[in-house]
């Protein structure tokens, strides 16, 4: 009785139609290929980003910076020899660098 039953289930999966998901089987395979290239060019992308994140600004993707006003103070702190405004320089830093020479 067993083997009859066994027999009979395995003729009915056999027989059932394989179920395919809703739309042409061809059409559906192209769907996945379009879908796994954009999940490719994807990754892609975010790798050449953190690459370009890594590396630091490249020169096509450097932002202009802001020329910032020379103030009262900076005119004040600048180097005697360059000209150039020194960065937040107290007179305690200045000892100090006068006393390390």
């Amino acid at each position: 009785m067993k083997a009859s039953m066994w027999s009979v289930n395995v003729l009915s999966k056999r027989n059932l139609p394989r179920r395919i998901p809703s739309g042409n089987p061809a059409v559906l395979s192209s769907k996945r290929r379009r879908r796994k290239l954009e999940i490719e060019e994807n990754l892609k992308k975010k790798e050449e980003e953190e690459k370009a994140k890594r590396s630091g600004p490249s020169g096509s993707e450097e932002r202009p910076t802001q020329k910032l006003p020379l103030s009262a103070s900076s005119v004040k702190n600048t180097d005697k020899e360059s000209g150039a405004p020194e960065k937040n320089v107290t007179e305690h830093d200045r000892a100090c660098f006068l006393k390390r020479k």
